[in-house]
């Protein structure tokens, strides 16, 4: 279905939600809680990555259509039980809810250009 960009985080038995803040008068804003105090320190790096995995698929342009999806995974953490949360454009998921997304999810990508994806990102991203 697409190019997930996947940041896990461990939160033991920690509530994770999501907050909507302002509008009427302001611009309104969505922000991640963790434990009710803001988190959305977590979120700062996502667009990062997902720039970094865009511009590798970027260079070719039969590869340049392949969505990509953000996600932050929280490990151990209590969300949300109905529905799909998603702050500032990211998935938050548990590893199961991450696994039955994946699973679920269609796309446009035959097996040829997910195997082509895999090998372009192994060039233009190398491990540490």
């Amino acid at each position: 279905s697409g190019v997930w960009v996947v940041d896990v985080k461990r939160y033991a038995d920690a509530k994770v939600r999501s907050e909507k803040r302002g509008g009427l008068f302001g611009p309104r804003t969505e922000h991640l809680l963790v434990r009710g105090r803001n988190a959305d320190h977590l979120l700062a790096g996502i667009p990062k990555q997902v720039v970094a995995v865009t511009i590798a698929l970027q260079t070719e342009a039969t590869l340049s259509a392949a969505p990509v999806l953000p996600v932050l995974c929280f490990v151990d953490a209590e969300l949300p039980i109905i529905g799909r949360v998603v702050v500032q454009g990211v998935s938050l998921l548990s590893p199961k809810g991450l696994s039955k997304s994946i699973r679920e999810s269609h796309g446009p990508l035959d097996p040829q250009a997910v195997d082509h994806i895999v090998e372009r990102l192994d060039t233009a991203l190398p491990s540490a």
